[in-house]
């Protein structure tokens, strides 16, 4: 008897210690599996989406995030999407993103980018392994991971099924630890991508810079690839696929055979495709001053060629655009956010600032806050959003390089009406409620009142903030509204608000 239960706790001692391993193991490999934190984001975000959301799903390379943006086409057209997407992702990489889309989404119809079937053997060798790494290190553990591993890579796998083999010594890097983590909180605090997910290039082409020539073609190799992905999409059941050629400045030898070569492919499968490369002049692209560089749109490409997608997609198939309460509030939140984006992305490519800009940049860290802390800027108060900043109405353009916070007003009483929690001013026997206690050498007597001297006031609301003190560590100074919102900035000098 006492050998059985000697023999068990053995057992759950074990048990317990390999769970405990796992564990750390997985915080390990979630925590220094790091490449590219900002695109891994991207695909981390697709998860965040809910389940059967999403009306049309797009798959490929950069050019997807770049020159598609989604909430804009939800503001066009109405329906959801999302790109699914890796820089300079290979056809080998499409059918593992096909059957991953397909586990939590059952869009109309997948949009195709076919750039990643045209590469040629020397740029397979040469981005082929940063672009496969990037989507099987950030893939979660399952089947698919596996089929895909298979898929993808050639020769040792091992590093791909346990990436610590490859990343142990991230944990030197601590910079790169915090912008991961950092990325990922912030999509964990909104619960969705803001853009879904979009890249803005802050870039043009001018006269003097050279367009590629690239002897690309559809190899055996490509064409065994794009075979593979169409058998992947029959066996999943999936009708409706188009296979696209987003713009492209790139000049491409025998253009025309390569793109009849992949279209008969493609329609032997019995899908559908479509090149915009020679819909530029419908689409009403500049090829100077809409495109970032030969390969990518900018804002200004991306905000004519995004409604001519949108278009092109609800005429030729019958997308369902009934969504949820839940679902509708979100993209309108986000259309929202990507309204209030455009104009310094647009700014910003103006002057050639060469910026790679997305929702996790610094520029936007105020509009995320809002969006996280308060309601739609289509609801507040009179149409107006009030800026913390200047104590003015918001609704003028952000100041070059900078993106004004917006907030609402807050819910104290104002000035005038918080007498009664105010108390008179030692010094002068002021009522500190009609004006903030400018007294330096004694404090207000009276529980409730500003504790500090020379202080500035927030719109519409008792005095607060001191500068250069961070408001988050004076929270007894701060207006029972704007509590735990406060942020951490530097007021003018003395003799600006004075």
């Amino acid at each position: 008897m006492k050998q059985n239960r000697s023999k068990t706790k053995t057992v759950v001692r074990v048990i317990a210690f390999l769970l405990i391993v796992a564990l750390v193991y997985g915080a390990l490999t979630r925590l220094l599996t790091i490449n590219n934190a900002t695109e891994q984001q991207y695909i981390r975000s697709f998860y965040l989406e809910p389940k059967n959301s999403l009306d049309v799903m797009i798959l490929g390379a950069s050019e997807t995030f770049t020159d598609y943006c989604a909430p804009l086409a939800w503001q066009h057209a109405g329906f959801t999407s999302y790109p699914l997407a890796v820089s300079a992702a290979q056809g080998t990489m499409y059918p593992s993103m096909l059957r991953e889309a397909a586990k939590r989404q059952s869009p109309t119809v997948y949009v195709v980018e076919v750039n990643g079937f045209l590469y040629t053997e020397d740029e397979r060798k040469e981005l082929g392994k940063a672009a496969t790494r990037e989507w099987l290190d950030t893939l979660p553990l399952s089947r698919n991971k596996v089929q895909a591993i298979n898929e993808c890579v050639q020769g040792k796998r091992l590093s791909y099924y346990v990436p610590l083999l490859k990343y142990h010594d991230n944990w030197r890097k601590r910079d790169l630890i915090r912008n991961s983590l950092s990325l990922q909180q912030q999509a964990r605090d909104a619960g969705y991508s803001y853009t879904k997910p979009f890249l803005s290039i802050s870039m043009f082409l001018t006269e003097t810079d050279e367009i590629p020539v690239r002897q690309q073609s559809l190899d055996d190799f490509n064409e065994q690839s794009l075979r593979t992905f169409c058998e992947t999409a029959r066996a999943q059941g999936i009708k409706n696929v188009l296979f696209a050629r987003f713009p492209h400045r790139t000049v491409i030898e025998n253009y025309d055979a390569v793109f009849a070569e992949l279209e008969a492919v493609v329609h032997e499968y019995g899908y559908d495709f479509v090149n915009f490369d020679t819909q530029m002049d419908a689409i009403g692209l500049d090829p100077l001053n809409d495109f970032a560089n030969a390969e990518h749109l900018n804002i200004f490409g991306a905000e004519k060629f995004t409604p001519y997608l949108a278009d092109y997609l609800a005429q030729h198939y019958d997308l369902n655009t009934a969504h949820s309460q839940a679902v509708t509030d979100e993209w309108t939140r986000c259309a929202a956010f990507t309204q209030q984006m455009l104009p310094v992305c647009e700014d910003n490519t103006r002057r050639y600032t060469s910026e790679r800009l997305d929702e996790f940049s610094a520029v936007f860290a105020d509009c995320r806050w809002i969006k996280q802390n308060a309601a739609p800027f289509e609801t507040l108060e009179g149409g107006c959003v009030f800026c913390c900043f200047t104590g003015r109405c918001c609704r003028s353009r952000p100041r070059r390089g900078q993106f004004r916070r917006a907030c609402r007003r807050p819910k104290i009483p104002p000035r005038e009406t918080a007498g009664s929690r105010a108390g008179r001013c030692g010094r002068r026997g002021r009522r500190c409620a009609a004006r903030p206690c400018r007294c330096a050498a004694r404090r207000c007597t009276r529980r409730g009142s500003p504790r500090r001297s020379r202080r500035r006031s927030l719109p519409g609301a008792a005095p607060a903030w001191t500068r250069g003190r961070c408001a988050r560590t004076r929270r007894r100074n701060i207006p029972p509204g704007w509590r735990g919102r406060a942020p951490c900035r530097s007021w003018p000098s003395r003799a600006a608000r004075s």
